[in-house]
């Protein structure tokens, strides 16, 4: 409201800010300095706070005159002169000019030449030529080259004969980084003495005592289990000096078996039936145990045990019948079925009839043509022959 009161606007820069500093001083210093005389103080009664506020504040209808047409006319000419000077200013002190016929180019020269006295002299106006302000300027510019210094550069030496840093000195001189090596997704803090603390290879290392433990224990299994091993191939070494008759395969059974055996009469007689049976049974048997007898053997000198299922195995995979023929000729019959629905049958149709011809010989050979059928048709000419000579016996042409 109180618009006189307001301060200046702080980004705005007087012209001559010197001048405008020192006459507000002046003015400041006549206020404090001047003596209180009679005519001031009459003005200062009569002052009033109405006199501080502006005109339209203290009336809002009051009217002020406009400017008719002809004051604005000479306002605006006026201006229009103060612009043009300064224009016209400013291209001359960038080395321009305007071609202007009321305007006199003050770099022009007038050259003179010809014999003086006599009216042949002509006289020649040099002027400036007119340039676009706007046109880049035509200077090259160079780039200032530093000059090169007298003084040699000292080098710098370095001693090849360092010594290498052991692993000891390199972990004194490690620092541990405070920005932890950890997976942070989520970003969340961590204090510098837990991160420092996560370093665990400086801390030394401590074995639990559950280790020693676990490997005595190993080692205690490990020896009982060679113990075990070593009693059972003195065993079988046993069992196998005692395989020749039945009796000792008996005898061999019983070294085999681990504690003293105490017989009573019953037993005995178990054990004399036991014999019988065995004796009965030997002669069938020994064609079988050829085989399995030979295996057994081999296993011993390798050091190794072959199961009764292994051996019976064995002797019974001999005893498949010889194929003649590869069976993969004939496994596409079936995936051809396999592919779309189930088979209805096992095996394709003609199976075994081709199954037989798979290595019979076909017999290809035909009958060589003969010498005249080889040779291409050779057509002759008729000629002039009895009729009787060519007819046969019964009048049929030969």
């Amino acid at each position: 409201m109180f618009t006189s009161r307001l301060p200046p606007p702080t980004k705005t820069v007087h012209a001559d800010s010197e001048i405008y500093q020192r006459s507000n001083e002046r003015i400041v210093e006549r206020l404090i300095k001047q003596p209180i005389t009679v005519s001031s103080q009459s003005v200062a009664n009569k002052l009033n706070f109405q006199d501080f506020l502006p005109l339209r504040q203290r009336n809002f209808d009051i009217e002020i005159p406009l400017p008719n047409a002809e004051e604005i006319r000479k306002a605006t000419n006026k201006t229009k002169k103060v612009f043009d000077s300064l224009l016209q200013n400013k291209l001359e002190s960038n080395g321009t000019s305007v071609a202007n016929k009321n305007h006199k180019n003050v770099s022009s020269n007038v050259v003179r030449y010809g014999k003086s006295g006599t009216s042949n002299v002509v006289e020649m106006e040099i002027v400036e030529a007119v340039q676009d302000p706007l046109q880049p300027s035509r200077k090259k510019f160079r780039k200032a080259v530093a000059p090169i210094s007298g003084e040699e550069v000292t080098p710098i030496y370095n001693s090849s004969n360092e010594k290498k840093l052991t692993k000891e000195e390199i972990r004194k001189w490690n620092i541990p980084s405070a920005i932890s090596a950890w997976k942070n997704p989520n970003g969340y803090t961590i204090s510098l003495d837990k991160r420092l603390g996560g370093k665990r290879s400086l801390a030394p290392n401590e074995v639990s005592s559950k280790f020693t433990d676990l490997s005595d224990a190993l080692e205690l299994a490990d020896k009982r289990a060679r113990e075990e091993l070593s009693h059972r191939n003195e065993r079988r070494k046993l069992l196998a000096s005692h395989s020749g008759t039945p009796v000792q395969e008996r005898d061999g059974k019983r070294l085999y078996n681990a504690g003293p055996e105490k017989t009573t009469g019953t037993e005995h007689a178990k054990i004399k039936a036991e014999e019988k049976e065995l004796v009965s049974r030997y002669g069938e048997r020994r064609n079988k145990n050829d085989v399995a007898q030979r295996l057994r053997k081999l296993a011993y000198a390798a050091g190794t045990s072959l199961s009764d299922k292994v051996i019976s195995g064995t002797v019974a995979a001999s005893k498949t019948p010889r194929v003649d023929y590869d069976t993969r000729l004939y496994s596409k019959g079936n995936k051809v079925h396999s592919k779309n629905s189930e088979p209805f049958y096992d095996d394709p149709l003609f199976v075994q009839q081709d199954i037989e011809n798979i290595y019979r010989t076909k017999d290809t050979t035909s009958i060589p043509p003969t010498s005249a059928e080889a040779r291409p048709v050779a057509f002759t000419k008729k000629t002039d022959i009895d009729e009787s000579e060519t007819k046969g016996k019964y009048g049929l042409s030969k």
